[in-house]
């Protein structure tokens, strides 16, 4: 079956991947963040988790934004910019600072 969504991605109910008290916890947490943040409420959550460090690095804009797709924003240790959890993070927060502040 092909994808009419961006990059072959396909929605997914996540509230059953989860167990309940986790997805409480994140929808609570979502709509306390979506009353401080205007707009926060239109995205789109999209998760991916990588076990590997990347030996090479992705060519990205200063925000974290790929060359090759418009909406496409490689960040952490899977884009060679990151090594480790608190670097992948770092790395996260300053590409998300850069997109909101763009807006």
């Amino acid at each position: 079956m092909k994808s009419s969504y961006p990059l072959g991605l396909m929605p997914a109910p996540l509230w059953e991947m989860l167990p309940p008290t986790v997805t409480r916890s994140m929808q609570k947490g979502l709509l306390d963040f979506s009353n401080k943040l205007k707009g926060y409420d239109q995205g789109i959550l999209l998760g991916l988790e990588s076990k590997t460090s990347s030996p090479i690095q992705v060519i990205r804009s200063e925000n974290g934004l790929t060359e090759s797709f418009s909406n496409l924003f490689i960040i952490g240790e899977g884009s060679g910019y990151a090594g480790g959890i608190m670097s992948s993070a770092a790395d996260g927060i300053r590409a998300a600072m850069k997109i909101v502040d763009r807006n």
